[in-house]
């Protein structure tokens, strides 16, 4: 697994390079390799088979499905877990344990492939790679379409890596896993990690713990839904989570321990018209984490953005050298720094620091007065437009302060 340097506010965000596997208990196993071959039944790592299709095929409930070093692609490797003919609860899972996720590797080579997963499916050390032509209704190179278990795993050069649906049915549980957003060539649309995918995820709750995202792409696209994380970083990522997709449903967002560095955006939040989507809302609260050097040039927005009725809560968290704005002018000049909120929106801060966190016009580097925003016991140095002493008002015909 991927080494994850330094800690995440206060709580280690290391992950071995070995991988801290499941114990399997007396549940039986069927192997596969890539030097294998779709006969027999595949009992041990001499007679293992070539395809995940052929493996689950041999699979009873419970079963692990032990997944030898080397590259699988191909149609029978991308295959759907929640077929009524399969057994369920299976788990595939790398079999050498002090090996990376890039040694065992499913990839789409460049093509669309998704592979399902549901009914208490269980994907452990597992590598994806090379999925293409995803759009906003598909369902990534990893579809969770009920409950699941991600761990261990890595997804690298992919236009869209894990894609949730369900509806109400949905426990899923994602942990220690790593995400690099970027594709690798031409041919790739977008680079997101996690999708919520609107109207199919409207009830969905997701866990997850100890989540890496690095390089430019949107980390997790939370349209409607929970999700619930303890341990995130995420390192020169354009977004890091969006929420809200305008027409589909509310959202509700946790995350606790995050180490947000260099990014662009950390929140975005689209919102809600109130008079076409009157009963829709959105919610996000951040607890002990650190926003550092985040910026963000000519745009309508700065490390936390709150759209249409969104609600943001920020508690024992710090902001240090954020710097955003719109240096053209516009709706967005002097919106920069820390926050960026609509009339309609709400952001609340408790005991937090806010240290040099600049817009690009001078407007407050750490509060928007747009929107309902109260603070208190908040430390504040070096911001701009000597709001320091807790007033954030922007332009002087606004009259908004903040209570220290």
């Amino acid at each position: 697994m991927v080494q994850l340097g330094g800690t995440a506010c206060g709580v280690a965000a290391v992950m071995s390079v070995a991988l801290l596997l499941p114990s399997t208990g007396s549940a039986a196993s069927v192997y596969m390799s890539p030097l294998g071959r779709d006969a027999g039944e595949c009992e041990d790592s001499t007679s293992a088979c070539r395809t995940l299709q052929y493996a689950v095929s041999k699979a009873s409930t419970g079963d692990n499905v032990r997944v030898m070093s080397g590259v699988y692609s191909g149609a029978g490797n991308f295959i759907d877990f929640t077929t009524s003919t399969l057994a369920t609860n299976l788990t595939l899972i790398a079999h050498e344990v002090t090996n990376k996720p890039r040694a065992h590797v499913f990839d789409a080579l460049g093509n669309y492939a998704t592979m399902r997963v549901g009914a208490g499916t269980k994907v452990v050390g597992i590598g994806f790679t090379g999925v293409r032509r995803q759009t906003v209704a598909t369902f990534g190179i990893l579809w969770i379409a009920g409950a699941a278990e991600v761990r261990d795993c890595e997804f690298w050069d992919n236009d869209k890596a894990i894609g949730i649906t369900g509806g109400k049915t949905t426990d899923v549980h994602i942990h220690s896993t790593v995400f690099s957003l970027p594709c690798e060539d031409a041919t790739c649309t977008g680079g997101v990690g996690i999708d919520f995918l609107r109207t199919a995820s409207y009830d969905a709750v997701v866990t997850a713990t100890d989540l890496q995202f690095e390089g430019k792409g949107t980390g997790i696209k939370l349209s409607l839904g929970t999700m619930r994380i303890t341990g995130i970083k995420a390192h020169n990522v354009t977004t890091v989570i969006s929420g809200g997709d305008s027409s589909y449903g509310s959202f509700d967002l946790e995350v606790t321990h995050g180490d947000f560095t260099n990014n662009e955006r950390v929140f975005y939040a689209y919102g809600y018209d109130p008079k076409l989507y009157p009963n829709f809302d959105g919610r996000a609260r951040f607890e002990s984490c650190k926003f550092d050097h985040g910026s963000c040039e000519n745009c309508d927005g700065p490390t936390i953005r709150a759209g249409k009725r969104i609600t943001v809560g920020v508690v024992s968290s710090g902001f240090t050298e954020n710097s955003a704005g719109n240096s053209k002018g516009g709706a967005a000049a002097g919106r920069g720094g820390a926050f960026f909120c609509d009339a309609t929106a709400t952001i609340n801060i408790e005991s937090s620091t806010f240290f040099s966190n600049t817009a690009v016009d001078g407007s407050p580097g750490w509060c928007d007065p747009h929107c309902g925003f109260a603070a208190t016991g908040v430390q504040l140095s070096g911001n701009t437009a000597g709001t320091d002493t807790g007033k954030c008002s922007w332009p002087p015909s606004v009259n908004a302060t903040a209570s220290l």
